[in-house]
C-alpha cells in the first residue's frame, strides 16, 4: 500500500466504518507515519508537491473503527500497538477444525468430496480458512462437481503442494522424497496434532526458524522454535548446526525451547552440545514415530531411517 492509496481510503471512511487492515506489520514507514494520526486523532497529514515547493495540509477524519492483524505482538512496531484500545491473540485453527470447513465451504459451491480430500486440503493451508476456500475454488475449476483423493493429490502436486496426509499410504522412505517446504508442511501438521497452534515462516530471514509453534498450557506452555532440517539418513546433523540454531533460539528472547527435526539424526558433538540447553533434537526416528502416533502415516513400512552417533 502507497501513501497515496491510504489517503483516498481514509478520506472516503464514513461516520462508524471499520477500515481492516492485514499484516500491519508489512506496511512501509511512510505508510504506518500516516495511519497512525489517522486511528489516534482522526487526522492525516497530506504533504503536497515536493521539494521548496511541498505543502503539508492536514484533513480532518470521521470517526472510524480500524481493525488491524499481525503475526505476532511483537512483529507489529511498538508505536502502531499502543495505538489500539484493545489485542487479542487468535488461534490457528487446526487441521482437523480446517477439514471440517473445508466439508462446509464444499458443501455451499456443491461440491463433492470425501473427508480424506478435506483432511487433505487442510493439511497445507497453513492453519487458514482463506487458504481452504481459494484451494477448493481451484479443485472445483479443475473438476466436475465431484473430486477424487487422486485428484486432489494431482492438483495440489501441480500448484506445488504436497499434503501430509498422502504419507499415509507411503513407505517412511517417502520423506526423503519430499522438497524442505513439503517437509515443513508435514511438519506443521504434527505439530498441530500435537496442540500446537503451528505457522510456517517466510522463506527468507527467517534466522534459521521454519516453524513458530505456540502452546497454550500450564508450565510446558509457551513460545516454540521450530528447524526442520530434511537430510539424507547416512548425513547425521553436526554440532555447528546445532550451535547456530540455539543462537537463533536465544535470540528470540520470548522462546523457551527449540527443536530441531531432521530426517538423519546428529553426531555426538551435537547431541553432547544441546544436553544442557533448552534445544531438543529429534532424529528420523523418533520423527517416525510422532508420525505413526499422531496419524500422519499408518505404520512405519520398510526400513527406519538409521541414525548416525559417529564423530565428525
Amino acid at each position: 500500500m502507497r501513501t497515496g492509496d491510504l489517503m483516498g481510503i481514509l478520506t472516503n471512511l464514513g461516520e462508524g466504518d471499520f477500515f481492516l487492515v492485514a499484516e500491519i506489520e508489512q506496511l512501509s514507514r511512510d505508510v504506518r507515519e500516516m495511519l497512525l494520526p489517522s486511528i489516534t486523532q482522526f487526522n492525516v497529514d497530506f504533504v503536497v508537491d515536493k521539494g521548496m515547493f511541498a505543502k503539508t495540509i492536514n484533513v480532518p477524519l470521521k470517526r472510524f473503527t480500524c481493525l488491524a492483524t499481525a503475526r505476532s505482538e511483537t512483529a507489529c512496531p511498538k508505536e502502531l500497538l499502543e495505538a489500539f484500545h484493545l489485542t487479542a491473540e487468535m488461534q490457528n485453527y487446526s487441521d482437523v477444525e480446517l477439514a471440517q470447513i473445508c466439508l462446509r465451504i464444499a458443501q455451499k459451491k456443491g461440491l463433492r468430496i470425501a473427508s480424506e480430500v478435506a483432511a487433505m486440503v487442510a493439511s497445507v493451508a497453513e492453519g487458514k480458512p482463506h487458504e481452504v476456500e481459494v484451494l477448493l475454488g481451484k479443485l472445483a475449476a479443475a473438476s466436475q462437481g465431484s473430486v477424487t483423493v487422486e485428484k486432489a493429490a494431482q492438483i495440489l502436486s501441480v500448484l506445488g503442494l504436497r499434503a501430509a496426509t498422502e504419507l499415509r499410504t507411503e513407505s517412511s522412505s517417502q520423506l526423503d522424497a519430499l522438497s524442505g517446504v513439503e517437509f515443513e508442511r508435514v511438519i506443521t501438521s504434527l505439530l498441530q496434532r500435537m496442540g500446537f497452534r503451528a505457522q510456517m515462516t517466510k522463506a527468507s530471514g527467517d534466522g534459521g526458524i521454519d516453524i513458530v509453534a505456540e502452546l497454550d498450557r500450564p508450565i510446558v506452555g509457551g513460545r516454540y522454535l521450530v528447524q526442520c532440517m530434511r537430510y539424507a539418513p547416512k548425513s547425521p546433523v553436526g554440532a555447528a548446526i546445532v550451535r547456530e540454531f540455539y543462537g537463533a533460539v536465544t535470540a528470540d528472547r520470548q522462546a523457551v525451547k527449540g527443536i530441531l527435526i531432521t530426517t538423519s539424526g546428529f553426531t555426538s558433538q551435537a547431541v553432547e552440545f544441546a544436553r544442557e540447553l533448552p534445544v531438543e533434537l529429534i532424529g528420523g526416528e523418533k520423527l517416525l514415530g510422532l508420525l505413526v502416533e499422531h496419524g500422519i502415516i499408518s505404520q512405519p513400512i520398510g526400513a527406519n531411517p538409521q541414525l548416525f552417533d559417529a564423530p565428525i
